[in-house]
């Protein structure tokens, strides 16, 4: 869609200054020079911009090491130790997780509680008393970032209908906080929110156009154009697990036939292994035994089903990668091998490009850490910066 606002000279300073943050925060150490460089800004303006960051106690002056250099070594940048942080929280079926990240994405306070039985009430009870464990003697914290199950509206914070998320429906996470800790608060789906911290933190370096597929009992996914996390216009994501493979097939929980998740999920996998063989295991552990031969054919024809489901999204969206994370981050190296091989054999385009699949970069804690990086993505834009 083409912008047809301009933009006045207080924003494009705004958004320098994200821009030289973000560049500082996803990067090792990183010169001044090399700022420069990287934003096509002239040195004097990076000069001001960092001196302005460092007034503000974002950013510090640091040694760098280990670089060949003709004379005096360069002076490193890096995020200051007392710069803001952000809080995540992660709302899952079988609990809610919350961390305290600093701007690089280092998970430095963590708290959870699981659930057998939730509301409303117990869901912002249980957030709010975990908030303020993390929050705890931390002066500066710029903001909060949710995800969820389900739809969510980023434009008001809402979190519209889950499925089996114990009838929570058309629930205003966003306003509740915001109103209760005076900072801003962002929410979305939770793979959206991974696929955010990808893009910042992770694979976003390498790849522009790339889907996040978190496996869970559900399938969700976050869609990646362009380096943007693409959304509709009333906020909404997009839904790769309820692409239906099957017209006539499973009765999903969403009211449709054949939806990948009923055949793909994490839950529909354990089960398939416990109508076989009586034991009952999480999906962890079967990925951990996946060289038994009841389990390697059961998570074999998976990837065939997976692989059927994504060729569509593949054909529509040309990614240069998939992501699998959630449960199947936990896959052993041959399964993502041989689910790479079916779609490139499989897609339209074989020769124009390679699609690969690959793991999340920011590891097992990388949806939670994706939720913080929602904040961390405004400020980039020159959001939320008190300079």
């Amino acid at each position: 869609m083409i912008n047809n606002k301009g933009i006045n000279n207080s924003i494009l300073k705004q958004r320098n200054r994200g821009l030289i943050l973000k560049l500082i925060a996803t990067n090792p150490s990183v010169s001044r020079i090399e700022l420069s460089k990287e934003s096509n800004l002239s040195k004097m303006s990076v000069t001001n911009i960092v001196c302005e960051l460092m007034e503000a106690n974002y950013v510090r002056e640091v040694e760098t090491e280990g670089r060949k250099t003709v004379g005096r070594s360069p002076i490193g940048l890096d995020i200051a130790e007392n710069a803001p942080k952000i809080v995540g929280v992660l709302l899952k079926r079988t609990g809610i997780m919350v961390g305290l990240c600093d701007l690089k994405m280092n998970l430095t306070k963590y708290e959870r509680h699981d659930w057998t039985v939730c509301n409303g009430e117990i869901l912002i009870e249980k957030a709010c008393e975990l908030i303020d464990k993390v929050m705890k003697d931390e002066e500066n914290v710029v903001g909060i970032g949710v995800g969820t199950v389900g739809q969510v509206d980023i434009n008001t914070g809402l979190i519209i209908n889950p499925i089996n998320f114990f009838g929570i429906s058309n629930y205003p996470i966003g306003s509740f906080l915001g109103k209760r800790y005076h900072i801003p608060v962002l929410a979305d789906n939770q793979n959206n929110c991974a696929a955010i911290g990808e893009i910042h933190y992770g694979w976003g370096r390498k790849y522009r156009d790339f889907i996040y597929l978190g496996v869970t009992n559900g399938i969700g996914s976050g869609i990646v154009q362009g380096g943007e996390s693409v959304h509709c216009v009333n906020g909404v994501g997009g839904e790769i697990g309820h692409m239906s493979i099957d017209y006539r097939g499973h009765k999903c929980n969403c009211g449709n036939r054949g939806c990948l998740e009923t055949y793909a999920g994490a839950n529909v996998v354990c089960e398939r292994f416990r109508e076989q063989t009586g034991e009952r295991i999480e999906f962890q552990e079967i990925c951990a035994r996946a060289e038994e031969p009841v389990i390697a054919e059961i998570l074999e024809d998976t990837m065939e089903k997976l692989s059927v489901g994504l060729l569509s999204a593949v054909n529509i969206l040309n990614p240069e990668a998939i992501i699998l994370g959630q449960d199947a981050f936990y896959l052993p190296d041959q399964y993502l091998a041989a689910l790479e091989e079916k779609i490139n054999s499989r897609k339209i385009s074989k020769s124009s490009y390679y699609c690969e699949v690959v793991r999340p970069s920011l590891g097992k804690d990388g949806v939670l850490k994706g939720c913080a990086a929602m904040v961390a993505d405004q400020m980039y834009r020159g959001n939320y910066l008190d300079l």
